[in-house]
Parts: structure tokens; sequence; C-alpha cells
């Protein structure tokens, strides 16, 4: 289905290089062809049981080893079980390794045009409001404010402030 992602929660490798699944989305089969109980606890990279082929395997592995995972994702992966290519975004974080799978409907070509103008312009953004480190709330929020009105083209956005309480 059009938008349907799943994620895998990867914890940091052993000194074997093994990656164990701590979770997987509950729709898992349908987006990876492989059920989320079949992950958990297995080696993401173990040819027996990763929904990738081998070249993606490898390249997700290389990519884990990364000190930057910004610079090597998003990547397309090929799906083992669905015969069909996806995009993978890589992001980590104290547990380890969150990889997000998304299929690819329609043409891969423009997809992946679209989305290194997109991570372009985010991390263009990103750079400016890193800026701004010092400044106050207020200044922060406007600042992002107008990054995302420039970014997604609204003629208004709002930032909210809650109470502590």
């Amino acid at each position: 289905n059009d938008g349907q992602t799943s994620t895998a929660a990867v914890e940091n490798g052993d000194e074997r290089r093994r990656y164990s699944v701590l979770a997987a989305s509950a729709n898992a089969a349908e987006v990876l062809g492989v059920e989320a109980e079949g992950l958990i606890d297995a080696d993401i990279f173990d040819a027996a049981v990763s929904p990738f082929e081998a070249n993606t395997r490898e390249s997700l592995r290389e990519a884990c080893g990364a000190s930057d995972l910004g610079r090597r994702t998003p990547l397309v992966a090929n799906l083992r079980h669905k015969r069909c290519k996806a995009v993978v975004v890589m992001n980590r974080t104290e547990e380890g390794v969150v990889i997000e799978v998304e299929p690819v409907v329609g043409d891969l070509f423009t997809l992946l045009q679209g989305s290194l103008e997109t991570h372009t312009l985010v991390q263009s953004a990103v750079q400016r409001l890193q800026q701004l480190a010092g400044s106050s709330v207020s200044r922060l929020c406007q600042a992002t404010a107008d990054e995302v009105q420039k970014f997604l083209g609204y003629e208004r956005v709002m930032v909210y402030k809650f109470h502590p309480d």
C-alpha cells in the first residue's frame, strides 16, 4: 500500500558485528514480507531471516558502521520476500539504530531526485537553525516557523508554547 512504512529498531552490533532486532512494526509482514515476531532477537544481517537481499544487507551493515548515518541514508533497498525496492532511512539512537523501510511506488528515479532535493533543503535549514544556538526561545521558534514556511510553502505556520503544567 502507498505510504506504508515498517520500522525495525536494531541494537548496536557487538564484537561479532551482530545486530539484533529489538522491535518491529506490526505491519512488517505487509511491508517486508516477514512477520514481526520472526524478526525479534534475530540478526538483521543473517541471510536466513533478513528481509533484505545480500547487496542491501551489505550496504546497511556499512551504514551501521559509519559515524554519520545521515550521510549514508536514504538507501534504496531490495526486499527479498516482496521482490520490490524500498527506501530505507536509518537513525542512530541510544539503543542502537532505527531502520525505517518504505516500499517504492512509482518511478524510482523521480522519487530519488525528490528525496535528494528534500534532504539538501532540510539539511540547509537545520544548519541555519543551529547557527542560532544561543538565541532566545522566541527567536528559535520564529526561525523554525520561517524555515517550515519556506520549505512547505504554507502561508502561515504556527508554533505553540505549552505551559509546564
